[in-house]
């Protein structure tokens, strides 16, 4: 089954589902229109008796991205306005903390992820306002129509928009309903449709009846391809920035049965409501990645420890150096990273903005001096390559020797901060399953009249590098930008004889 929608196709809303009087014949005929999309038989007393539920009602308890199917029943209640944000206004006007009452422990996820970060993000809202100064208005709906659709399709986001003034339902970024109404969807170009009617789309395929929503079992919505729309980024210049999905589509894992959900949604035993039977398939809604709030947002410390996990399991590193030299040898490192345990590149997504690098450094145990180092940071936290104030003043060197893993837009071959901009980005990544190697070579000379050193080498990341957040004027968050440690490794080597 396959349900993404052409690219010669724009987006469209598909209000044909939204009968007001659907019978049970009806359902069937929708399912049918989506292979794999089992209709639940509504069992609630209202509508065994011929009764509707009011419209308000029937969207109360919105479920979260795939494991919240476990509700009920029930023929579509919803007759669409003709305005399209007003047919969004209604069928999506249940806010997000309405599904907590039946979804507590997936709601609680939800609210902490990234997904629920994602509109009220400051550097989101400050790069969106870039773009649109910098294009003329003509990025437009790009950057919002993944991080709030629900906002984009509201008419509330035009060009210049002014977040303070947005309604809750905009806000909600990537809701509940978001992903478990979602029809049809692009890769790389967002989501095209959504289900206008009470359906709850999810992976439970014997969900348990309640009077709420229809529940629909989709066995899609456990597969990656359901990320693909906003986990891929088509720019307007039409080139693809960010290629997550693609990475995974070109990895061995689609063969072996591995999902985005596998990693970033794991599966636990529990209940998806609190009178729902107990299952072992239900799946976490955290969605850990690699980013954090950099706001005082819900959740943030429950957020740094599952990205902190995340990251260290992520791949392997190996350094490769002899426990002993020779009086006048020079110190060869050869440190390797195996991308083992991951379904894409490392790092993926906005590679632009990540920085993963190695830190190795060489030091004198006796007198505690360093002698050789790389990876280090300036004082306003930044590496020490081109993009360093220090640097580029003098007043530190350049470290040549810097491993870092990143990707670098190009616009006619110049480096750009501003990826819509790109006309190719060059990534300097690891891919799933590949291996990358860092050599480094320490002149004898550095090493006369020493009987040991040192070898620290460590693997960093983190999110955004300083330089861009002051460049597009969050100077204050870089104090919240956190440094994880992904991988460590400290040997004593022998000098002598």
């Amino acid at each position: 089954m396959h349900r993404e929608r052409p690219e010669s196709q724009g987006a469209a809303l598909n209000y044909s589902l939204d009968r007001l009087e659907a019978t049970r014949e009806q359902q069937v005929l929708l399912a049918s229109e989506r292979p794999g999309l089992m209709p639940i038989g509504w069992t609630h007393p209202d509508l065994r008796r011929g009764r509707r539920i009011h419209p308000v009602l029937a969207a109360l308890t919105a479920l979260l991205l795939c494991a919240c199917s476990d509700a009920g029943t029930g023929p579509p209640t919803v007759q669409p306005p003709t305005d399209n944000a007003a047919a969004f206004r209604e069928v999506f006007s249940v806010p997000e903390d309405a599904c907590k009452s039946c979804h507590p422990v997936h709601y609680e996820d939800w609210s902490i992820s990234m997904h629920a970060y994602s509109f009220v993000d400051p550097v989101m809202f400050r790069l969106n306002e870039i773009g649109q100064e910098r294009s003329g208005n003509r990025l437009d709906q790009f950057c919002v129509s993944c991080h709030s659709p629900i906002a984009s399709r509201l008419g509330e986001t035009p060009p210049g928009f002014n977040p303070a003034g947005l309604s809750r339902l905009a806000r909600q970024g990537v809701s509940c309903d978001v992903c478990h109404k979602v029809k049809s969807w692009r890769k790389g170009h967002g989501i095209d449709e959504f289900w206008m009617n009470d359906f709850q789309i999810g992976t439970i395929s014997d969900p348990s009846p309640n009077g709420v929503h229809q529940s629909i079992y989709d066995p899609a919505f456990a597969r990656s391809d359901v990320c693909s729309g906003c986990h891929d980024i088509v720019t307007p210049n039409g080139v693809r920035v960010e290629r997550t999905s693609t990475e995974w589509e070109n990895s061995v894992y689609p063969r072996q049965g591995i999902f985005c959900q596998t990693c970033h949604m794991p599966r636990y035993k529990g209940r998806a409501a609190p009178s729902a039977p107990v299952r072992d398939s239900l799946h976490s809604h955290v969605m850990a990645g690699v980013d954090v709030p950099l706001t005082d947002f819900p959740g943030r410390e429950r957020m740094l420890a599952a990205v902190e996990k995340q990251l260290q399991i992520s791949l392997s590193m190996t350094v490769d150096a002899p426990a002993s030299l020779v009086d006048g040898d020079q110190l060869r490192l050869r440190v390797v990273l195996f991308n083992h345990n991951t379904g894409h590149s490392i790092p993926s997504g906005s590679t632009f903005e990540r920085q993963m690098w190695l830190q190795v450094l060489v030091i004198d145990p006796q007198r505690n001096d360093t002698v050789f180092a790389s990876g280090l940071t300036d004082p306003n936290g930044d590496l020490l390559n081109s993009d360093s104030e220090y640097v580029k003043e003098g007043t530190l060197p350049l470290d040549s020797n810097l491993a870092l893993f990143n990707g670098i837009p190009l616009r006619d071959g110049v480096h750009t901060p501003f990826f819509w901009e790109a006309h190719e980005v060059k990534f300097r990544t690891v891919p799933a399953l590949e291996e990358r190697n860092s050599i480094y070579r320490i002149p004898a000379g550095s090493l006369t009249s020493l009987t040991e050193v040192r070898l620290e080498v460590r693997l960093f990341f983190r999110a955004f590098p300083p330089h861009f957040l002051r460049k597009i004027d969050l100077a204050e968050l870089v104090d919240r930008l956190p440094i994880f440690l992904m991988e460590e490794e400290i040997k004593n080597i022998s000098i002598g004889g």
